[in-house]
C-alpha cells in the first residue's frame, strides 16, 4: 500500500514536471510515440551512439554458428532463442553472457548449444564476426548489440517490434536487408525466422550490414546532439 501511494506520488509529479521541460529527446520512435502517448508532448529522435569502429567489418569466410550475447537475465528471451535450437539439432548457437537466469537457460539447452560465459570484448567481437547471423529476441527500446552484430557484416535474426524495427532492415522490406523478423517472441516463431534467412541467404551482404551500421556512429550522435542543443539554445535567446 506505501508503494502504491508513492509511485501514485510521483506520477503526479511526474506529469506536472514535464510541462516544465523546454523540450525532449527520445531514443527511437517507438520511445517517441510511447512519450506521445504518455505525456502527450513531440519529442526530437536522436539514436543512441554505437562505437561502431571496435566492430570490425568481416568480409571472410564464415564459420557454420549462430551467435547471441546479453546479459542472463529474463526479459531478454534467452531462453526462447535457446529453445528455438533445439527445434533443429543441426544448428549450433554459441551464447555469450552471465547472469542470474544462467543454470534456467541451461537446463533448456540441447548438445548443439555452446555457452561460453561473459567474454572480454575483443572476444565477443571475434565471435559475433565469424557468426552466419546473431539472433536477439528481446523487445528493447533500442537495442545496440544488434547494431553492433551489423557493424561486423553479420545479419540479424530478431523480434520486429520495439527499436531492432528501426535498426534492422528485414529482407520483405528491401533489396539490400539485414536481418529477418520474428514477430513473436517465440521459439517456433525463432525457428521459422532462422529457416528463411537460411532460404534467402545470397540476399544477405556484409558490406550492407555495415552500411546499416553507420547510422547510428558516435560521430553521427555527436553532430545530432551538438544542433539540436544550439539550436534550442538560440531559439531560447
Amino acid at each position: 500500500m506505501i508503494a502504491k501511494e508513492l509511485i501514485y506520488r510521483y506520477r503526479f509529479w511526474d506529469m506536472r514536471s514535464v510541462n516544465t521541460i523546454d523540450a525532449i529527446i527520445s531514443n527511437s520512435n517507438f520511445i517517441k510515440k510511447r512519450i506521445e502517448k504518455v505525456y502527450k508532448r513531440s519529442s526530437h529522435v536522436i539514436y543512441p551512439p554505437v562505437d561502431i569502429e571496435k566492430y570490425a567489418l568481416n568480409t571472410r569466410t564464415r564459420d557454420e554458428y549462430y551467435v547471441t550475447a546479453s546479459r542472463l537475465v529474463a526479459y531478454k528471451k534467452i531462453d526462447l532463442i535457446v529453445k528455438a535450437f533445439s527445434l533443429n539439432k543441426a544448428r549450433k548457437l554459441v551464447v555469450i553472457g552471465d547472469g542470474p537466469e544462467l543454470a534456467n537457460i541451461k537446463a533448456l539447452a540441447t548438445p548443439n548449444v555452446e555457452f561460453v560465459g561473459y567474454q572480454e570484448q575483443d572476444s565477443m567481437v571475434q565471435l559475433i564476426q565469424n557468426a552466419k547471423a546473431f539472433v536477439f529476441a528481446a523487445f528493447e527500446d533500442f537495442g545496440i548489440v544488434p547494431v553492433e552484430a551489423q557493424a561486423c557484416g553479420t545479419p540479424v535474426i530478431c523480434f520486429s517490434k520495439g527499436g531492432t524495427s528501426e535498426t534492422v532492415i528485414d529482407v520483405n522490406d528491401s533489396i539490400t536487408p539485414t536481418g529477418v523478423y520474428f514477430h513473436e517472441q517465440h521459439e517456433r516463431h525463432i525457428e521459422n525466422a532462422i529457416t528463411q534467412f537460411e532460404s534467402q541467404i545470397d540476399k544477405f551482404s556484409e558490406i550492407a550490414c555495415r552500411h546499416n551500421a553507420e547510422r547510428f556512429s558516435q560521430k553521427r550522435f555527436r553532430s545530432e546532439i551538438s544542433s539540436f542543443v544550439n539550436n534550442m539554445m538560440n531559439r531560447n535567446t
